[in-house]
C-alpha cells in the first residue's frame, strides 16, 4: 500500500523574468553610478567652460533619473508583477548599460506570460 504525504511538489518557475529583473537592477545601479560621476564633473578643478560642465552635470542628471527607472522596472520584474513596466525598465537599462539592457529586454519579452 502506497502512503499518501500532503508534500507537494515545489512549483518551478521559469527563470527569465528573475534574470532579467537581475540585469535591470545592475543596469540601474550602473546608470545611477555613472550620473553621480557625470554631475561630480563640475566639482573636479578643471578649466572647463561652464557650458559645458551645465551639459555634462544635465546628462549626469538624466542618467541618475534613467538608472531609478530601470532599476524600480527590474523590482517590478523579480517581482513578476506589471509586464509593462518591467519592460520599460528593460529598454532604458540599454541606455544604462546596453548589453545588459537588450539581454533583459529580450527576457522580459520571452517571460511576458509569467507577470500578473
Amino acid at each position: 500500500m502506497t502512503s499518501m504525504s500532503n508534500e507537494t511538489a515545489p512549483v518551478k518557475k521559469p527563470w527569465e523574468p528573475t534574470t532579467a529583473g537581475t540585469l535591470n537592477i545592475i543596469s540601474g545601479c550602473f546608470g545611477i553610478g555613472g550620473g553621480i560621476y557625470f554631475a561630480k564633473i563640475g566639482e573636479l578643478d578643471w578649466d572647463l567652460p561652464a557650458l559645458i560642465i551645465a551639459i555634462v552635470g544635465v546628462v549626469g542628471i538624466s542618467r541618475i533619473a534613467l538608472g531609478a527607472i530601470a532599476l524600480i522596472g527590474g523590482i517590478f520584474a523579480r517581482r513578476r508583477r506589471l509586464w509593462e513596466l518591467a519592460l520599460a525598465g528593460s529598454i532604458i537599462a540599454i541606455l544604462c548599460a546596453p548589453p545588459l539592457g537588450i539581454l533583459s529586454t529580450i527576457f522580459v519579452s520571452i517571460g511576458k506570460k509569467e507577470f500578473k
